[in-house]
This record gives C-alpha cells, sequence and structure tokens, in this order.
C-alpha cells in the first residue's frame, strides 16, 4: 500500500494518499480581503519526499459537492511546483479569489501521478469577516 501525505504550512495542513481512498480531512480559514499562501511537501507512507515532477493537481472550491466551482487553482494557475524532486509545492489564494464569500464552504485538492488521480484532502473552507474591516 502507497501513502502519499502533503505536508503544509502556513496553515499546517496534511493530505494524505492511500490505496484504501481514504481521504484526510481539514478546514482551511481565511479573512475576507486576505491573501493565503499554503505550502506543502508530497510525501509517501515513510516520510520520504515525493517526485512530482510533471504532475498535475487541483484546488477546487465549491458551496457543496454538487455546486458550479467557485475557486479552481490548477499547477501553472495557483499552484505552484516549487521543488518538484522533494515534493514541495504551494497554493496561492489571492484577496479577489474569495471577494463576496463570506460563510462555509468545502474544498479538495487532488494530485495525479503517471496515470493515477486521487484527492489527497478535503474539508471546509471558511471565509469570515476581517476584523480589520
Amino acid at each position: 500500500m502507497t501513502t502519499l501525505e502533503a505536508v503544509w504550512s502556513a496553515p499546517r495542513l496534511r493530505a494524505v494518499w492511500t490505496e484504501s481512498m481514504a481521504t484526510a480531512k481539514q478546514d482551511i480559514e481565511i479573512d475576507l480581503e486576505e491573501t493565503l499562501t499554503m505550502t506543502g511537501r508530497l510525501r509517501d507512507e515513510d516520510g520520504n519526499p515525493v517526485d512530482i515532477t510533471g504532475a498535475s493537481a487541483w484546488f477546487t472550491v465549491r458551496e457543496d459537492a454538487t455546486e458550479a466551482k467557485l475557486i479552481e487553482k490548477t499547477v501553472g494557475s495557483g499552484i505552484t511546483l516549487t521543488a518538484e524532486a522533494s515534493g514541495d509545492f504551494s497554493i496561492a489564494i489571492a484577496a479577489a479569489d474569495i471577494e463576496d464569500m463570506l460563510g462555509t464552504y468545502i474544498f479538495d485538492l487532488f494530485f495525479q501521478l503517471g496515470a493515477e488521480v486521487r484527492k489527497t484532502l478535503r474539508g471546509r473552507f471558511v471565509v469570515r469577516q476581517s476584523l480589520h474591516s
């Protein structure tokens, strides 16, 4: 069994890719008018970095699983593979991405390595009123 894990900072999130198709859950919170960059490293079950050279990834935010995408980030458009051989990547959410989105939504993060596509992380995407507004 292969388990891949994405370890994040700012906020710290964990994405797990297992053959059992279990998906890690984590919430993301962001204030209106805020920009957020999340960084991660894709790892296997032994903690070794996974080479993501040529990988595809996409991050989506929706009101619920059946609704249209409100935010979609892909490699080259909000997702950057920063050090591919080490499995490092980042996802950028701009203030304009969440304009007028006050509330709670859901998100998914998918990775494609070779022919395999898996959801590696899901959870609530919470947009709060900024304390500075």
